[in-house]
Protein backbone atom coordinates (compact mmCIF):
# COMPACT_ATOMS: atom_id res chain seq x y z
CA UNK A 1 0.00 0.00 0.00
CA UNK A 2 1.43 3.82 -1.15
CA UNK A 3 1.88 5.66 2.08
CA UNK A 4 1.44 9.46 1.07
CA UNK A 5 2.86 12.00 3.71
CA UNK A 6 2.80 15.25 2.09
CA UNK A 7 1.06 17.82 3.64
CA UNK A 8 1.22 20.19 1.86
CA UNK A 9 1.68 21.29 -2.21
CA UNK A 10 3.64 24.64 -3.48
CA UNK A 11 2.78 26.71 -6.21
CA UNK A 12 4.52 29.79 -7.36
CA UNK A 13 4.41 32.84 -4.60
CA UNK A 14 1.52 35.28 -5.15
CA UNK A 15 4.16 38.66 -5.06
CA UNK A 16 5.36 38.14 -1.50
CA UNK A 17 2.45 35.77 -0.03
CA UNK A 18 3.14 31.77 -0.22
CA UNK A 19 0.98 29.71 -1.66
CA UNK A 20 0.53 26.54 -1.32
CA UNK A 21 -2.17 23.74 -1.07
CA UNK A 22 -2.93 22.12 2.14
CA UNK A 23 -4.45 18.72 3.27
CA UNK A 24 -5.47 19.80 6.66
CA UNK A 25 -9.15 20.27 5.83
CA UNK A 26 -9.15 23.51 6.93
CA UNK A 27 -11.02 25.89 4.63
CA UNK A 28 -11.67 23.49 1.69
CA UNK A 29 -12.55 24.77 -2.27
CA UNK A 30 -13.05 22.67 -5.22
CA UNK A 31 -11.79 25.63 -7.50
CA UNK A 32 -7.85 24.52 -6.69
CA UNK A 33 -7.74 23.69 -10.44
CA UNK A 34 -7.14 27.72 -10.80
CA UNK A 35 -3.90 27.25 -9.49
CA UNK A 36 -3.12 24.88 -11.78
CA UNK A 37 -4.08 26.76 -14.79
CA UNK A 38 -1.92 29.60 -13.29
CA UNK A 39 0.83 27.91 -13.76
CA UNK A 40 0.65 26.67 -17.45
CA UNK A 41 0.01 29.99 -17.99
CA UNK A 42 2.72 31.59 -16.42
CA UNK A 43 4.68 29.02 -19.15
CA UNK A 44 2.59 29.89 -22.22
CA UNK A 45 1.62 33.64 -21.01
CA UNK A 46 -1.27 32.72 -22.98
CA UNK A 47 -3.68 36.03 -21.07
CA UNK A 48 -0.76 38.12 -20.89
CA UNK A 49 -0.71 37.98 -24.62
CA UNK A 50 -4.28 38.58 -25.00
CA UNK A 51 -4.55 41.62 -22.37
CA UNK A 52 -1.66 43.23 -24.80
CA UNK A 53 -4.83 43.46 -27.72
CA UNK A 54 -6.88 45.16 -25.82
CA UNK A 55 -7.06 49.21 -25.22
CA UNK A 56 -8.35 50.62 -21.72
CA UNK A 57 -9.01 54.00 -22.14
CA UNK A 58 -10.36 54.18 -18.22
CA UNK A 59 -8.71 56.73 -16.30
CA UNK A 60 -5.63 55.37 -14.80
CA UNK A 61 -6.49 57.01 -11.16
CA UNK A 62 -9.78 55.90 -10.89
CA UNK A 63 -9.30 52.05 -12.34
CA UNK A 64 -10.12 50.05 -9.47
CA UNK A 65 -9.95 46.26 -11.50
CA UNK A 66 -6.98 46.48 -13.62
CA UNK A 67 -7.67 45.13 -17.29
CA UNK A 68 -5.57 41.89 -17.15
CA UNK A 69 -6.80 40.65 -13.78
CA UNK A 70 -10.64 41.32 -15.41
CA UNK A 71 -9.80 39.09 -18.39
CA UNK A 72 -8.34 36.68 -15.91
CA UNK A 73 -10.87 36.71 -13.80
CA UNK A 74 -13.15 35.79 -16.54
CA UNK A 75 -11.25 33.71 -18.52
CA UNK A 76 -10.00 31.29 -15.31
CA UNK A 77 -14.17 31.74 -13.94
CA UNK A 78 -14.88 29.89 -17.47
CA UNK A 79 -12.45 27.44 -16.77
CA UNK A 80 -13.57 26.52 -13.61
CA UNK A 81 -17.39 26.09 -14.81
CA UNK A 82 -18.65 29.64 -14.16
CA UNK A 83 -20.12 30.52 -17.14
CA UNK A 84 -22.65 33.07 -16.09
CA UNK A 85 -21.57 36.57 -14.87
CA UNK A 86 -23.65 36.11 -11.69
CA UNK A 87 -21.98 34.00 -10.37
CA UNK A 88 -19.25 36.60 -10.51
CA UNK A 89 -21.10 38.71 -7.55
CA UNK A 90 -19.67 35.41 -5.29
CA UNK A 91 -16.69 35.16 -6.79
CA UNK A 92 -15.35 38.18 -6.38
CA UNK A 93 -14.46 37.86 -2.52
CA UNK A 94 -13.10 34.64 -3.53
CA UNK A 95 -9.18 34.65 -2.67
CA UNK A 96 -8.35 31.53 -4.46
CA UNK A 97 -9.82 32.91 -7.80
CA UNK A 98 -7.79 36.38 -7.10
CA UNK A 99 -4.39 34.99 -6.67
CA UNK A 100 -4.64 33.45 -10.77
CA UNK A 101 -6.66 36.63 -11.38
CA UNK A 102 -3.17 38.63 -10.06
CA UNK A 103 -5.14 40.57 -7.51
CA UNK A 104 -2.24 42.06 -5.58
CA UNK A 105 -4.47 42.88 -2.48
CA UNK A 106 -6.37 39.68 -1.69
CA UNK A 107 -8.71 41.32 0.81
CA UNK A 108 -10.05 43.88 -1.65
CA UNK A 109 -12.52 42.29 -4.49
CA UNK A 110 -12.18 41.29 -7.75
CA UNK A 111 -14.75 42.83 -10.50
CA UNK A 112 -18.49 42.48 -10.23
CA UNK A 113 -20.52 41.12 -12.88
CA UNK A 114 -21.34 44.82 -13.92
CA UNK A 115 -18.30 45.53 -14.41
CA UNK A 116 -17.05 42.18 -16.26
CA UNK A 117 -20.10 42.70 -18.56
CA UNK A 118 -18.41 46.32 -19.89
CA UNK A 119 -15.87 43.90 -20.92
CA UNK A 120 -17.57 41.74 -22.42
CA UNK A 121 -19.68 44.23 -24.59
CA UNK A 122 -16.54 45.54 -26.29
CA UNK A 123 -17.43 45.66 -30.04
CA UNK A 124 -20.89 45.18 -29.50
CA UNK A 125 -22.11 48.83 -28.32
CA UNK A 126 -20.76 52.31 -28.41
CA UNK A 127 -21.90 52.90 -24.77
CA UNK A 128 -18.52 51.10 -23.33
CA UNK A 129 -16.67 52.74 -25.16
CA UNK A 130 -13.78 52.62 -22.86
CA UNK A 131 -12.41 49.33 -23.67
CA UNK A 132 -11.61 48.56 -26.95
CA UNK A 133 -9.16 45.34 -28.62
CA UNK A 134 -7.24 44.80 -32.02
CA UNK A 135 -8.99 41.29 -33.70
CA UNK A 136 -5.38 41.77 -36.15
CA UNK A 137 -3.48 41.92 -32.40
CA UNK A 138 -5.43 38.81 -31.16
CA UNK A 139 -4.63 37.01 -34.55
CA UNK A 140 -0.98 37.83 -34.78
CA UNK A 141 -0.51 37.53 -31.55
CA UNK A 142 -1.55 34.34 -30.55
CA UNK A 143 -1.27 32.47 -33.77
CA UNK A 144 0.39 29.26 -33.91
CA UNK A 145 3.88 29.37 -33.58
CA UNK A 146 6.04 27.57 -36.28
CA UNK A 147 7.38 24.05 -35.41
CA UNK A 148 9.20 21.20 -36.95
CA UNK A 149 6.65 18.72 -37.46
CA UNK A 150 8.52 14.68 -37.23
CA UNK A 151 6.56 12.39 -39.53
CA UNK A 152 8.15 8.79 -39.65
CA UNK A 153 8.02 6.86 -42.29
CA UNK A 154 5.89 4.10 -41.85
CA UNK A 155 6.70 0.38 -43.57
CA UNK A 156 4.10 -2.71 -44.60
CA UNK A 157 6.53 -5.07 -43.10
CA UNK A 158 3.99 -7.92 -44.78
CA UNK A 159 4.33 -6.91 -48.46
CA UNK A 160 7.34 -4.54 -48.01
CA UNK A 161 5.02 -1.45 -49.28
CA UNK A 162 5.14 1.74 -48.37
CA UNK A 163 2.37 3.00 -46.24
CA UNK A 164 0.94 6.60 -46.84
CA UNK A 165 2.14 8.59 -43.22
CA UNK A 166 -1.21 8.90 -40.51
CA UNK A 167 -1.45 12.53 -40.17
CA UNK A 168 -2.66 13.65 -36.66
CA UNK A 169 -5.09 17.14 -37.58
CA UNK A 170 -3.27 19.41 -34.94
CA UNK A 171 -4.48 23.34 -36.93
CA UNK A 172 -0.54 23.01 -38.39
CA UNK A 173 0.69 22.73 -42.03
CA UNK A 174 3.67 19.81 -41.97
CA UNK A 175 5.88 23.05 -42.51
CA UNK A 176 4.05 24.62 -39.31
CA UNK A 177 2.21 27.03 -40.94
CA UNK A 178 -1.18 27.55 -39.63
CA UNK A 179 -3.92 24.95 -41.61
CA UNK A 180 -7.46 26.24 -42.13
CA UNK A 181 -10.17 25.09 -40.85
CA UNK A 182 -11.64 21.88 -41.90
CA UNK A 183 -11.43 18.63 -42.35
CA UNK A 184 -7.81 17.88 -45.14
CA UNK A 185 -6.86 14.64 -46.56
CA UNK A 186 -3.83 13.36 -47.16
Amino acid sequence: MTECNQETFAFTAHFSRRVEAGFTAGQVSTDGGALLLREVDRKIDLLGRLANCFLDGRAPLLVKHRLPEMLAQRIYGLALGYEDLKDHEQLRSDPLLAVPSGKRDLDEPLAGKSTLNRLELVGRTGRYHKFGYSAEAVDRRNSPRRMPVRRPALQRRNEGQPVAPLLLRTGLHADGTAAPAGPERH
